[in-house]
């Protein structure tokens, strides 16, 4: 489906509990009317859940720093998302942030760019070296993170749409 045509399948407005969006925002010029959509398609009371770049991670390879082309074919249109940039979309969305959280720190990082190197000596290679060390990641990922004052990869909002009308 094509997010940018979300707006024209009325069938779907007001019609879910979740809208869930992972990874996905970053990659959409207009990340704002994606939200107003998206938000569309919720019940009074409906929860949008979205995880994106964090504005503010460490790159994982010279590719996450740019440059982001102003088109869409799916690459990163921008870097990330700050909490204040997401706060400023729900507003425009009209739906209350909830729940803003990070994950993906450290160790997933450095697993994620083992991936990404694996990939470029032979497709799925990466998978082959990564999958083995997926077990550890949610065990070590909270320690080493801490510890080492690291930057989350990733930012996580979970907001709702409210059963009353926002001026």
């Amino acid at each position: 489906m094509n997010l940018k045509e979300l707006s024209n399948i009325d069938e779907w407005k007001g019609k879910f509990n979740w809208v869930i969006a992972f990874e996905v925002i970053e990659h959409i010029l207009d990340d704002k009317k994606f939200f107003i959509d998206a938000t569309q398609c919720l019940i009074p009371g409906g929860r949008l859940l979205v995880t994106t770049p964090y504005l503010h991670y460490k790159p994982i390879s010279k590719e996450d720093n740019g440059p982001f082309e102003p088109i869409e074919d799916g690459r990163h249109v921008r870097r990330g998302y700050s909490k204040a940039m997401l706060f400023e979309l729900c507003k425009e969305a009209k739906v209350i942030p909830e729940e803003i959280s990070y994950c993906s720190g450290f160790i997933s990082q450095k697993v994620t760019a083992l991936m990404r190197k694996g990939e470029k000596i032979y497709p799925f290679f990466g998978w082959t070296l990564s999958l083995p060390l997926r077990p550890i990641i949610p065990f070590l990922d909270p320690i080493f993170t801490k510890c080492l004052q690291w930057p989350f990869f990733s930012i996580c909002l979970e907001a709702y749409k409210p059963s009353y009308a926002i001026n």
